[in-house]
């Protein structure tokens, strides 16, 4: 699922403490309304058991190990075969569901849906339709807890004053590469939130330029 930031209005993860995009605080009220569940049920994609949900700006179908999302101005054509949902996509792609639900009823959201986004050009700030891979996932985050119990190793006591940590542009660990060039990444997200989850208050996330280069920073933590 995803959110819109209330500073610059770019799609970021929900579970985000601070913008990719700008570096601002993710505040609870920035909650975009796209991500209000309209309707959901359990439903198979093929032999892939799991639920699919209904937002106001896309479909998605969630089982343990994938996440698919459609949105619906990427939808050609829905309707009813042999009592599933069938969609085809503007790209010539098609998807089925199995809902244990009212199949006519979905199909007309999705159809009232796709016909709304279309008039009102909802396109603007949609994304692609995507597949998250949860396995490949899970690893990834594997990944990034290790490198952070790695910095937790040069973090100060809780003791109330302030403190900074920087991470330069590359950190080379031991297993894995730490890379923080692009001013606010997902793994100086995760940095932050795990350190979040340890108890630390975020002060501050800012940048320094290292170097000549525009495009290589440092990433500095303020925290406490």
């Amino acid at each position: 699922m995803s959110i819109n930031c209330k500073n610059c209005k770019k799609t970021i993860s929900e579970d985000s403490k601070f913008c990719f995009n700008c570096g601002v605080k993710i505040e609870k009220d920035v909650i975009n309304e796209n991500d209000e569940v309209l309707k959901f049920c359990d439903a198979d994609k093929g032999f892939t058991k799991g639920e699919l949900y209904a937002y106001s700006d896309r479909i998605e179908f969630v089982s343990k190990k994938v996440i698919k999302k459609m949105y619906y101005y990427n939808l050609k054509k829905v309707k009813k075969v042999f009592g599933i949902i069938d969609l085809k996509t503007i790209e010539g792609e098609s998807e089925a569901f199995s809902v244990e639900d009212n199949v006519d009823e979905w199909i007309k959201l999705i159809d009232d849906r796709m016909i709304y986004s279309k008039e009102n050009n909802l396109n603007i700030e949609v994304k692609k339709d995507i597949t998250i891979n949860l396995e490949k996932k899970e690893k990834e985050n594997e990944k990034l807890e290790n490198a952070y119990n790695e910095i937790k190793e040069f973090l100060k006591e809780k003791d109330g004053k302030v403190h900074i940590i920087m991470i330069k542009g590359k950190i080379h660990l031991p297993y894995e590469e730490l890379s923080c060039e692009d001013r606010y990444t997902n793994e100086v997200d995760s940095v932050v939130s795990f350190m979040q989850d340890d108890g630390y208050e975020i002060i501050d996330v800012k940048y320094q330029l290292v170097g000549s280069s525009e495009n290589q920073y440092s990433t500095l933590i303020m925290y406490k």
